[in-house]
């Protein structure tokens, strides 16, 4: 494949009277449209559906980050008074790291279809803003695992399940650093279109969802003994916002994404998502919603 140097160093586009071209990083290699073998130039075209994916998945986010907001607030009217401070900081951090995804992700999108025009290319190549978005979600996602560790530590004490647990929970957070730091070397659609995605980012996503669906199950199977059987409401609760069930699912579903259509961004949109879920799950433990209705 011939290439020329250019002086930039991202992926974007720009039009001459014959050919279109790619500036990719590194190197700032300028490529041909026309030199793209047929699959690759499919690639490419997903990016134009990717804007509407971006434009209504933040208005999704936005009513889930509003939801966590509600919920936030219920949780320190009320069973905050009663918990410890390391409860405390644990909801704390997780609706911190919620206001700066959402502050980022609204500001990298408004960029992207307003500032640039439409340009999703100077969007994927930012060397902030997926791998920002991935870091800060890996990191919900390991402070709520922790959590739900926490809670099955009190109640049974079986130190082998909980070391396991927190040794997948850092492994899981190790694969989200490479792949944050692949995205700064290289840039992710370079990557995305030449190079068939990133080993790393299925990995972290495999790993969480098989973290979140373990901790799921046996929290269950654990609190159902001796007690009362729960309620098909209750029940429904349970394995969508009051424990890591529905994380573990969108985790499986942003993987299937990346790989079938990664320049979509689908699997960005679900991150987002898994962003607010995370923190739900930790306060619907907290305040389910039985605490607020008769």
């Amino acid at each position: 494949m011939s290439s020329t140097h250019a002086s930039s160093g991202y992926l974007g586009t720009s039009t001459s009277a014959t050919l279109s071209v790619i500036t990719l990083r590194p190197g700032g290699q300028l490529v041909s449209e026309e030199t793209l073998d047929p699959f690759y130039q499919d690639m490419v075209s997903q990016l134009h559906q990717s804007l509407g994916v971006l434009v209504v998945g933040l208005m999704l986010v936005a009513i889930l980050f509003w939801v966590v907001c509600v919920k936030a607030m219920q949780y320190y009217a009320g069973r905050a008074k009663a918990d410890g401070r390391g409860t405390k900081a644990t909801v704390a951090t997780l609706i911190a790291l919620n206001l700066v995804q959402f502050v980022i992700a609204v500001y990298q999108v408004y960029r992207s279809v307003v500032l640039n025009f439409g340009d999703l290319f100077k969007l994927l190549d930012s060397d902030r803003c997926i791998p920002i978005q991935i870091l800060v979600m890996a990191l919900t996602a390991c402070v709520a695992q922790g959590f739900f560790t926490h809670v099955l530590h009190t109640i049974r004490r079986n130190q082998l399940v909980n070391k396991s647990s927190i040794a997948l929970i850092v492994i899981q957070f190790i694969m989200a650093i490479v792949s944050v730091a692949e995205l700064f070397q290289l840039g992710y659609g370079a990557i995305m279109i030449f190079d068939f995605g990133y080993f790393s980012i299925y990995a972290m996503f495999g790993l969480s969802a098989g973290i979140n669906v373990a901790l799921a199950s046996v929290l269950y199977l654990l609190q159902r003994r001796g007690a009362p059987s729960r309620t098909f409401r209750e029940k429904l609760q349970y394995w969508t916002f009051e424990s890591l069930m529905g994380c573990g699912v969108l985790s499986v579903f942003a993987a299937v994404m990346l790989g079938v259509a990664g320049l979509d961004l689908v699997w960005l949109v679900t991150t987002f998502v898994l962003r607010d879920l995370y923190t739900l799950s930790v306060l619907f433990k907290q305040v389910p919603v039985s605490a607020y209705t008769t």
